[in-house]
């Protein structure tokens, strides 16, 4: 060693195998440089500034502050291999007949002079947790490794191999959680490590799960942020989940273990059943999952639009339809359905249309009815959401014996036909709607049908001034009401009226009648809910009117001669013959005469003498039940007797 910087090259020491250095420190000791037998084939050169206050046996022209350039082997390179929060691995390529000890300083301490002491040999890799005085490494924090290599254990022939870079890695990140879940997607949320040392910044966080997602994956890198969504996992499975930084000081300490649950998959086959004006009824099947991690609990039904949003819950594995209440009439909503289980509610099934119906028609009123007909008038519903407009009514009535229904248009109006007579039906209206689908039912209405007509119509007589009927009661029907009149209506080519008779006889004589008059009569049955069917028309005729002018002559003791006006043009029923009744005042026995022409004169005799006697006349046909009314009387006394 010739006193110029070339002469301490690294060429002129292409045969060190090791040498003696004092960082920074005071002086080369005789022998600091020797050389060996084994010549190395591949160097690295260290590079230090050397003070010194003299240089015993040395080179004589090497002043202080000089660069002093010492190739030692490449192989005998210093590494960090691992790294914990508490702990490091140094290593090295161990070169043959050397001895190695370490000394450990926290970062920026002065380096150490010599080796350590003692026989703290140490061999690569070595894992070192604390410092050289003791010290356990914390966190995140910078240490500084001296390497000691003692050619043949020589404590004064060595060189210092310094790692001015050894860190430990971050501890765990805290408070872990588990935010929200799906049934393919776990939410994760932590804290960063809290660490006494700062000697590097975290770069990201590892997200480690098991089992693997369906693509494999079981870890997954998080560059500054503290929240991850792992995706691409099967539902309804428990999966266990830890958190670590990594740095440049490498992966630090993993977090504690938690545990995330998928939720389960959609449900399927979800159905509408039916619809009302404010529900409607669904099933589903249950999702169908490869995982067993928790059962099903029950279920979430949803269903929009915005307007009209809601949820309900279904307890229950095995509950696989609900009704869902509440909505508004004519209006499509959509309508999901998800599993629950006690990690949270599962993927939303896939949505299922379903239309409320309208609601009921209001204010049902009977307008008219007859035997086989009963006429109703009704109120529309609301139009409710809108999903649809009104086609049409449906009108359905019972009894079941005699139920049924028909369709009718947008009028809000109906006669129902072909219905039984004296019938109380129960009678309801549903609006139809574009989509088919009947609205909800209106509140029932009761209708009564009439009676039937009257059968059989029988002309029974006639007077001057009325007419005899009778005929056959209409059949009971469906019973539901007793006859409580008839009407007998009648009418002429220039008037017409009609006059209740007691509904239990089926008879009538309609009095205050023209004489000598043909009439159209029909009859009735009338009950609480109205006439029936009028009867078919008869025609009959009032008889002739009745005689006049009546007067009593030529008495006797025991007979008087009676004469009367009468005139028979125009009649309808001819007269043939005259009835003539005298009875007594004072009631005794009355004699009738019946004359055998048309004379208007008569005798009558077998009177009893002394006595008043009223004395009428009546106009007779051929038809012993046609014969005018009588006239007025006359009153007249019978002579004494004379012996």
């Amino acid at each position: 060693m010739e006193g110029s910087r070339e002469q301490v090259s690294t060429n002129a020491f292409n045969d060190i195998i090791s040498a003696q250095v004092v960082i920074y420190g005071t002086s080369l000791g005789p022998g600091a440089i020797s050389r060996g037998t084994e010549k190395a084939t591949t160097h690295v050169t260290l590079i230090y500034q050397l003070e010194w206050a003299k240089i015993a046996n040395g080179p004589a022209n090497l002043g202080a502050r000089e660069w002093l350039h010492i190739a030692v082997p490449k192989s005998t390179g210093l590494s960090q291999t691992q790294t914990t929060s508490n702990h490091m691995t140094m290593a090295w390529n161990k070169q043959s007949g050397t001895i190695y000890k370490m000394t450990v300083l926290e970062h920026g301490q002065p380096p150490p002079g010599l080796p350590p002491p003692g026989d703290q040999d140490v061999t690569s890799p070595h894992l070192v947790n604390a410092t050289s005085s003791g010290e356990s490494f914390l966190p995140n924090s910078h240490y500084d490794v001296y390497l000691f290599a003692l050619n043949g254990g020589n404590e004064n022939d060595y060189v210092t191999i310094p790692y001015v870079d050894a860190k430990t890695a971050f501890s765990e990140p805290t408070n872990v959680t588990v935010v929200k879940t799906s049934s393919t997607t776990i939410n994760l949320s932590w804290l960063p490590p809290t660490e006494d040392g700062r000697a590097a910044s975290v770069d990201g966080y590892r997200v480690t799960w098991s089992p693997p997602s369906l693509d494999g994956r079981s870890s997954v890198d998080v560059l500054l942020d503290t929240a991850i969504e792992v995706t691409g996992l099967s539902p309804n499975t428990d999966y266990d989940v830890t958190v670590t930084t990594f740095s440049s000081a490498g992966e630090g300490k993993e977090s504690g273990t938690i545990t995330g649950t998928t939720t389960y998959s959609k449900p399927i086959n979800v159905a509408v059943e039916d619809t009302t004006s404010s529900s409607i009824d669904i099933t589903w099947a249950a999702p169908d999952d490869g995982g067993d991690a928790t059962p099903i609990i029950g279920y979430i039904v949803s269903w929009l639009p915005a307007d009209n949003t809601g949820l309900m819950a279904v307890d229950g594995a095995d509950t696989l339809q609900a009704t869902i209440p509440g909505l508004t009439s004519n209006t499509e909503y959509s309508v999901s359905v998800a599993a629950r289980s006690s990690p949270g509610v599962g993927e939303d099934s896939d949505p299922e249309s379903g239309t409320t119906t309208f609601s009921k028609p209001t204010g049902i009123t009977i307008s008219s009815s007859t035997f086989s007909s009963i006429a109703l008038t009704w109120t529309a519903p609301e139009d409710g959401g809108g999903a649809n407009e009104i086609t049409g009514y449906k009108v359905s009535w019972s009894p079941a014996e005699d139920a049924g229904f028909d369709l009718t248009g947008k009028a809000e109006t109906t006669t129902i036909t072909g219905l039984h007579s004296n019938t109380e039906y129960s009678i309801q209206v549903a609006a139809q709607s574009s989509s088919g689908v009947d609205g909800e039912i209106s509140d029932a209405e009761a209708g009564t049908t009439t009676f039937s007509k009257p059968t059989g119509i029988t002309f029974a007589g006639s007077k001057s001034s009325s007419i005899d009927l009778a005929w056959t009661e209409p059949g009971a029907g469906g019973g539901a009401k007793p006859i409580d009149n008839y009407i007998v209506s009648w009418s002429t080519t220039d008037s017409s009226d009609s006059m209740l008779f007691p509904g239990n006889a089926p008879v009538a004589s309609i009095p205050e009648l023209t004489s000598n008059t043909n009439y159209e009569l029909k009859v009735a049955a009338q009950s609480l809910f109205g006439d029936g069917e009028f009867s078919t028309a008869m025609d009959a005729a009032t008889a002739p009117a009745p005689p006049t002018a009546v007067l009593v002559s030529y008495t006797l003791s025991t007979q008087f001669q009676v004469t009367w006006d009468h005139s028979t043009d125009d009649e309808v029923h001819a007269t043939t013959k005259y009835r003539l009744l005298c009875t007594p005042t004072d009631g005794g026995l009355t004699v009738e005469k019946v004359t055998t022409n048309m004379d208007k004169f008569f005798t009558i005799d077998s009177l009893v003498s002394n006595t008043e006697y009223s004395v009428t006349v009546t106009a007779l046909t051929d038809d012993v039940n046609i014969f005018s009314d009588a006239s007025e009387e006359a009153l007249h006394t019978t002579g004494a007797y004379i012996f």
